[in-house]
């Protein structure tokens, strides 16, 4: 009896089917590869927006001019910028709190290292202080004047003033030019050369900051400008 063969496939039917596996196949590894890519990225992406985020912060918070530091004062609440390589000293600890009569050495940073038996700069040297006067309720102008009435300047050869802003904040910069006149603290002299010194009022206080430079050495006095651009009170 003849025996019944199977009958061979269409090969049209099965080339048909192969290439919708192909294009099938090819689909899934395109999309899948996309959907990488575009997963990756949007990774990279947010990592990038924090980092420069972190990094502006901190550069906003953290710094005001390269190799700069801040000292923050908790006491009389203000705080400057100074550059790190010079000596900051403190003094509230050991100081009597300001009266009406007299004021408070707060602090004071300097290009050297201060010498005990030297309280003003000499050659090549400048010294910025903060010192803290107790305010009666003055308003900063009133206040200046009372001051500068009750200390005389006839010592000094000239005597100049200007309304500056600190940070958004009224400040009188008064600038002296020194003689050399004796000095009554210690047992030097003074040296020509500039004072330069900001004083705002900062709630019941007076805050005044003063360098202190010697004839050779104004340049310095734009260090010296930064730092009163720099403080907060």
């Amino acid at each position: 009896m003849p025996q019944n063969t199977p009958k061979k496939g269409n090969p049209v039917l099965w080339i048909v089917l192969i290439v919708v596996v192909l294009i099938a196949v090819a689909a899934i590894l395109y999309f899948g590869d996309f959907f990488n890519t575009n997963t990756n990225s949007n990774a990279n992406t947010t990592g990038n927006a924090n980092t420069n985020t972190i990094n502006s912060a901190n550069v906003n918070s953290n710094a005001y001019k390269d190799n700069w530091q801040k000292y923050n004062n908790v006491k009389y609440s203000y705080s400057y910028w100074h550059p790190e390589s010079w000596t900051l000293k403190t003094y509230d600890d050991n100081t009597p709190n300001p009266t009406l009569t007299s004021s408070a050495q707060s602090s004071c940073v300097t290009n050297f290292e201060p010498d005990i038996s030297t309280y003003h700069p000499q050659k090549g040297e400048i010294q910025v202080c903060v010192n803290i006067f107790l305010n009666n309720g003055q308003v900063l102008k009133d206040w200046y004047t009372n001051y500068r009435g009750l200390n005389t300047t006839e010592l000094y050869n000239k005597v100049t003033t200007s309304d500056v802003t600190l940070n958004g904040q009224t400040a009188i910069k008064e600038e002296i030019i020194t003689g050399s006149q004796p000095n009554t603290n210690v047992d030097t002299e003074w040296l020509d050369g500039t004072l330069q010194t900001f004083y705002m009022i900062s709630g019941g206080y007076i805050v005044a900051l003063t360098a202190t430079v010697t004839a050779d050495s104004t340049q310095l006095l734009s260090t010296a400008s930064d730092i009163a651009d720099s403080i907060n009170w």
